[in-house]
């Protein structure tokens, strides 16, 4: 008997041992994310922030899938490895980090079939509307198919004149601002039946009894509002600034009585479409960074060269063919002259909302020249600056050649040159821009030139949207290192002229969306290069 015990309790260990195999199961494995093996855990996030804002930009849903960024478009769903991303922005600093991005991206859809970019949508526009400036939507329009083919729009004039309508840069099936397209017949009331979207571009018909959009104003409970507002001022608070929060952005007043407004429309809707728990990310993606770099160069000395005057001017007794070959053109903002000084100044108003100033640019610092010395000169004021452009023709800053759209390639003219945005005026003088569609224009800085010469290729209407997009980009990409702008309009150079293209920017559900408002001519363009 004793015998069997021992035996008995020899075997039970190793039957249980055995048995625990049974239940075994291996651990399973981890799918890898390969950003964080290659991004510190902060610069991983602030990567994502900026991946959300890229695609947001261009209404692309996105989404973390393993390893893989999963985009999805109007046209269908892409996938980008999140590795190469941050093996493209490891090696620069997050300032740049929105430019490696977006030349990824581009890379990549050059590479493969495109995702559609957003769509150009006519969604209504306010009769009050003036022509050549943003104007409220006015939600009384609605939106009538033309009874010829659906590939000629144009722009229907209602009762009484009004100019031009907005375009939307958002999804063609969910025009921003507007309603859903539909189909009435002419002789038809001005009844709207949603079907499925004709074109991108549609022409407008108006409803007689449209009532006017309210004011804008904070949207939403009070009590959410102004809890929104403390959330911002203390934002700024704790960078030792006092903020007046308004509906559509945020003045700011630093402690030696600098003052900046952060343009942010569509602020007040805020409250009414983002949780409170996530207002603080919001904000500071927003204001953050922006309002580093203000306060890191508020002792930095303005770029406006002082216009000459008084005994100590530099330009005095000094000879035409002395100073000639120093003369240069740089911009100026419209509002940064008083009319005093533009009477001062030899100044050509080309370029809607800019001056082209003469400028002369000496060892002491560049100053403007001033009208007086085309007398002491006897020298004409066009002469003088001719040979101001002139000399901005032969200086050469850096040229890079760079997509703006599937089939739609453009320059970016950048250095550490105050005249390069006054290349503009030698647009003319290229065969790709003053050709039959002419060429879009953006002037970020004084020292940045963008252009994107439009031509023929595959869904036009499309590309150009895109076009507009990343032009729209890189001017907010300026706007968010903190260096001052020198122009946040959109240019149509055609026909030796440019034409001011307004937009704004809104917030639309907590994400950022553009709102476009054409001339007719910019339209009536669009169509024939679509067709052609």
């Amino acid at each position: 008997m004793s015998k069997r015990i021992i035996a008995g309790l020899l075997v039970l260990p190793a039957a249980v041992f055995l048995s625990s195999f049974a239940f075994w199961h291996p651990r399973p494995k981890r799918e890898p994310t390969d950003g964080p093996e290659i991004l510190p855990p902060d610069d991983y996030r602030a990567l994502l922030e900026v991946l959300a804002t890229y695609c947001s930009l261009r209404n692309w849903r996105a989404s973390i899938e393993g390893s893989e960024l999963a985009v999805e478009g109007p046209d269908g769903r892409a996938r980008y490895s999140l590795r190469e991303i941050a093996q493209e922005c490891q090696a620069e600093k997050r300032d740049l980090w929105p430019q490696v991005i977006g030349r990824y991206f581009a890379a990549a859809e050059a590479a493969r079939p495109p995702l559609a970019p957003p769509a150009l949508v006519v969604p209504p526009a306010a009769p009050s509307q003036r022509a050549g400036a943003p104007a409220a939507v006015d939600e009384g329009y609605g939106v009538a198919a033309p009874s010829a083919q659906a590939g000629a729009p144009r722009v229907r004039p209602s009762e009484e004149e009004r100019p031009p309508a907005p375009l939307s840069l958002g999804s063609a099936g969910a025009p921003a601002g507007g309603r859903e397209l539909a189909a009435t017949p002419p002789e038809a009331p001005p009844r709207v039946a949603p079907q499925p979207p004709l074109r991108p571009l549609v022409p407008l018909a108006r409803r007689p009894s449209a009532p006017p959009r309210p004011a804008p104003g904070p949207t939403g409970a009070e009590g959410d509002w102004e809890a929104f507002k403390a959330t911002v001022q203390r934002l700024f608070r704790r960078q030792g600034f006092d903020a007046v929060v308004e509906a559509d952005g945020v003045l700011v007043r630093g402690a030696g009585g600098q003052e900046r407004r952060f343009e942010a429309p569509g602020l007040d809707r805020v409250p009414q479409e983002l949780p409170r728990e996530q207002w603080g990310r919001l904000v500071d993606s927003l204001f953050g960074e922006p309002l580093r770099r203000w306060q890191s160069q508020q002792t930095a000395t303005t770029q406006e060269p002082p216009a000459p005057q008084g005994p100590g001017d530099p330009l005095a007794a000094r000879s035409w063919e002395e100073l000639r070959e120093a003369l240069a053109i740089q911009f100026f903002p419209q509002g940064a002259l008083t009319g005093t000084e533009r009477e001062e100044t030899l100044y050509s108003d080309e370029v809607p909302g800019l001056l082209a100033a003469v400028v002369c640019r000496l060892p002491e610092g560049t100053v403007r020249v001033p009208a007086r010395m085309v007398q002491e000169w006897g020298v004409a004021a066009e002469e003088v600056f001719a040979t101001a452009l002139a000399n901005v023709r032969r200086r050469k800053p850096g040229l890079e050649r760079v997509p703006f759209a599937p089939g739609l390639e453009g320059m970016c003219l950048e250095a550490d040159d105050e005249s390069v945005a006054a290349r503009a005026l030698l647009l003319g003088e290229d065969r790709e821009c003053s050709g039959r569609y002419g060429a879009l224009v953006a002037l970020p800085s004084n020292g940045l030139l963008l252009v994107c010469p439009l031509r023929p290729v595959p869904r036009a209407d499309e590309a150009v949207s895109m076009a507009l997009m990343t032009l729209v980009e890189r001017i907010l990409d300026v706007e968010r290192q903190g260096a001052p702008l020198l122009a946040r309009n959109l240019y149509w150079y055609h026909g030796g002229v440019f034409t001011n293209l307004p937009y704004e920017m809104e917030m639309e559900r907590g994400r950022p969306n553009a709102a476009l408002y054409p001339p007719v001519a910019f339209l009536t363009m669009l169509e024939e290069l679509a067709a052609g």
